[in-house]
């Protein structure tokens, strides 16, 4: 499972010597800002790594140039290759097994890609395959344990670019591209030993052309002073219209005034009534339950007007002797609860009478009783006690009993089968199978 390019080695192809291919001015601008916001210099070389489909792009960049000085293609470095280590890496921690087939080979590939993606956005990720693979779990350790040789490699790579120049490299610039390998910039950051800064997808200019990479040799205006690390390009369509707008005369047009038509107005009846009918406003209505009975003729106003003094005086009248005839009831009510009560219990002299005299008569008879006991009572009670006999013991059975015995006994129901449950395997290794409910 090792990919070909380990097996070639890991020597790096250098490409150029002294390539004094512009740079974008947008992407060095942005390098620039970064290094300055860390206290680094922005007018000293750096080095610039980028990871693409066909290895680790290590490029040299003076600045002040703004052109490539060395630039360095290293093959064993690239997405596929990093897949190729994590497969390896997974079997040999015995996460998955040795694939026997190349179809079992391509898939547990695609799962380490997959894998690998993912870890860009996350510290570890489930992943499962379709036919061979199992359930299995990666981490951004494997990766970082899988691609150590990688990283050392591009380390001493770095180191022997940096040194090649004179005065050396302020910093390492990591292109967007490594973001195809996930840690590799907090892995560089530990083991480098100058700055590393890492540039975001967004950060990249992209335009029209397709000038979206450091290399891709798009020609750009030179500057005013080779010295300088500004670019003063003055862009001549722009001063010819505005030279040209100059000679065109202004032409004031002055604003219309927009009239607004009339409303129209709403259309009068052509005779109006002589005897118009009055417009009266709703006053409260009792509810039907406050009136007498509903008729079906339909309900007459009754204006407020119409009420006067008398019929308010005759109210309250009516219900002064309400109240007169209800205390009237009250106190005639009371008054025969009370007689009712006297008829019932009698006199109070009889019913004093009464008690005393059962009391006399019940100490005359306590009076007139004994004080002593019966002879015939003393003899009963010397007699001895009686015994108790226990009762004779139950016949043995007999042999026609013996045999309806099991005849009357019932034959026990039988228990009842338990239902045979439904079960699926469990995904996760080790544990029980899932019980479908009903």
């Amino acid at each position: 499972m090792t990919d070909d390019a380990t097996e070639r080695g890991r020597t790096a192809i250098a490409t150029t010597a002294a390539d004094l291919r512009p740079l974008d001015p947008v992407l060095l601008g942005d390098i620039a800002a970064r290094q300055l916001s860390r206290g680094i210099p922005a007018d000293l070389p750096f080095v610039l790594l980028d990871v693409a489909e066909d290895g680790l792009h290590l490029t040299v960049v003076d600045p002040t140039a703004e052109s490539v000085i060395e630039q360095q293609v290293v093959p064993t470095v690239r997405p596929s290759v990093l897949d190729h280590l994590l497969a390896d890496h997974l079997v040999r921690t015995g996460r998955v097994e040795q694939p026997a087939t190349q179809v079992w080979t391509a898939e547990l590939l695609d799962l380490a890609s997959r894998g690998r993606k993912r870890l860009a956005s996350s510290d570890g990720t489930f992943i499962m395959g379709r036919e061979h693979v199992k359930f299995f779990r990666v981490a951004q350790r494997d990766l970082d344990e899988a691609s150590a040789g990688q990283l050392a490699e591009v380390v001493r790579l770095s180191a022997d670019a940096g040194a090649s120049v004179p005065g050396g490299v302020t910093s390492l610039v990591l292109a967007p591209g490594h973001e195809a390998w996930p840690g590799f910039d907090s892995a560089l950051a530990q083991s480098a030993a100058v700055p590393v800064l890492a540039l975001d997808a967004a950060t990249m200019p992209i335009d029209d052309a397709g000038r979206n990479r450091h290399d891709s040799g798009a020609e750009v205006p030179a500057a005013a002073d080779a010295g300088s690390s500004t670019v003063a390009t003055p862009i001549e369509p722009l001063v010819i219209a505005a030279s040209a707008l100059d000679t065109v005369p202004e032409i004031t047009i002055e604003p219309e005034n927009i009239v607004e038509p009339p409303l129209p107005e709403p259309p009068l009846p052509e005779r109006l009534p002589s005897n118009p009918t009055p417009i009266v406003r709703p006053v409260y209505e009792p509810r039907e339950w406050e009136l007498e009975p509903v008729f079906t003729s339909p309900p007459v106003t009754r204006p407020r007007a119409l009420r006067t003094s008398g019929a308010r005086g005759s109210g309250t009248r009516m219900s002064g002797r309400r109240l007169l005839a209800g205390i009237i009831a009250v106190f005639a009510i009371v008054g025969i609860g009370t007689a009712t009560a006297v008829a019932v219990t009698g006199d109070d002299g009889g019913s004093a009478d009464r008690p005393m005299s059962l009391a006399d008569s019940s100490s005359e008879s306590a009076d007139a009783d004994p004080t002593y006991a019966d002879p015939a009572d003393f003899a009963e009670a010397r007699q001895p006690a009686a015994r108790y006999v226990a009762p004779p013991p139950p016949p043995p059975p007999t042999a026609e009993s013996t045999t309806e015995a099991p005849s009357q006994q019932q034959p026990r129901p039988r228990p009842r089968p338990r239902p045979r449950q439904r079960t699926i395997p469990n995904p996760i290794p080790g544990l029980p199978p899932i019980v479908l409910p009903g």
